[in-house]
């Protein structure tokens, strides 16, 4: 079965990073980037309920609306806020860690990313939210 994953990032490089670590995760999935929050909530506010991705990687640092408001209005719609969102993002700051953490992220990676971590976090996640989604 294909899984969906929604790919919030601005960043050219980091799309290609998480590209290859998601080939090496071994996952049935379906890459579907979009390059701001504004994009992303379209996006997603569009999608029928079985048609949502499975998982959402997020960046924080985005133009037009920034990935905190993004997961703060995913966790504020009914029919979106059970999805899995891990963050990406270049601030190590424990304000912006413990503010996504706040609204819900399953996890939190800074930029740059240590490909080892990067890779071993994002299949973990992968394994626990993929499987349980129809």
């Amino acid at each position: 079965m294909q899984h969906q994953i929604l790919l919030v990032e601005d960043d050219p490089h980091d799309v290609e990073l998480t590209t290859l670590a998601l080939e090496r995760c071994q996952f049935a999935h379906t890459l579907k980037v979009t390059r701001d929050g504004i994009d992303a909530m379209a996006l997603l506010e569009a999608c029928a309920a079985d048609a949502l991705p499975a998982v959402i990687l997020l960046d924080l640092k985005l133009p037009g609306m920034n990935g905190l408001e993004v997961l703060r209005r995913i966790r504020a719609a009914p029919h979106l806020q059970a999805l899995p969102v891990v963050v990406l993002s270049a601030s190590a700051e424990p304000h912006d860690r413990d503010a996504a953490r706040e609204l819900g992220a399953e996890d939190y990676i800074v930029k740059p990313m240590d490909w080892h971590v990067f890779n071993k976090t994002l299949c973990r996640v992968l394994k626990f939210s993929l499987p349980h989604r129809p």
